[in-house]
């Protein structure tokens, strides 16, 4: 995937005429802005159709203020992607609308509710030797201040704009807390690691008593960098 270009989904694909449909997209709450458009705004659709990187620009159809992202695409005669969109496609499908940059942010990245498929990735060429004493540095900064040889899920919570949520936890006096097989590291107050037998319950009761103990003592209600999925049993 280019980074000119992010994916949306098809939301609806409905026939206009025997030779045209409107194409509907479902575009994230959060990339609404971004994705804001004037009446009779063009818009540059991509996809791969029969192995190749197909790329046509179209007229955004829906009304700017009514919430919808629509285009219209009439078939032309050895239109490719004009073929594919009034044959092919469906409902549920995936193609690319450039945009200028995906408004990546602390803890965000914008694409928040989506599945990434993939992206290609622009790299800078440096010599070896400069990669691999950046690599040995970042190794090095990861070991000495993480729990990296311990399994865990990572950072648990955001960090505030005063103060890291790790020394927050710290100067709560959790370092080294269990519960169950569940331990507030003592190296980085911010990880949860496991001791040995720790279920997704005793996480979560550590991170309800690191909650509750810096909101008691800070006033600061932490959020959780970490995604709570299915059953914590």
């Amino acid at each position: 995937m280019s980074l000119d270009f992010h994916r949306l989904r098809v939301s609806e694909v409905s026939p206009l005429t025997d030779d045209a449909v409107a194409v509907t997209f479902d575009v994230p709450p959060e990339l609404a802005e971004a994705f804001r458009y004037l009446p009779g705004q063009h818009m540059t659709l991509r996809a791969l159709i029969d192995g190749r990187d197909v790329r046509r620009s179209y007229s955004i159809c829906s009304n700017a203020n009514g919430g919808k992202l629509r285009v219209g695409i009439k078939r032309l005669p050895g239109g490719a992607f004009s073929s594919f969109a009034t044959a092919d496609l469906a409902a549920g499908d995936v193609v690319e609308k450039p945009r200028s940059a995906v408004p990546f942010a602390y803890r965000r990245s914008g694409l928040e509710g989506n599945v990434v498929l993939g992206c290609t990735l622009l790299l800078t060429e440096a010599p070896v030797e400069r990669v691999r004493a950046d690599m040995n540095f970042v190794l090095k900064k990861r070991r000495d201040g993480t729990p990296f040889d311990q399994p865990c899920c990572g950072s648990v919570f955001k960090n505030p704009d005063i103060m890291t949520a790790g020394r927050l936890i710290d100067r709560c006096g959790l370092r080294g807390r269990r519960v169950g097989g569940a331990e507030i590291s003592a190296l980085h107050a911010n990880y949860i690691v496991n001791r040995g037998g720790a279920s997704a319950d005793d996480v979560l009761k550590l991170i309800d008593i690191a909650r509750t103990a810096v909101f008691k003592e800070f006033g600061l209600e932490l959020d959780l960098e970490v995604k709570v999925l299915g059953d914590p049993k």
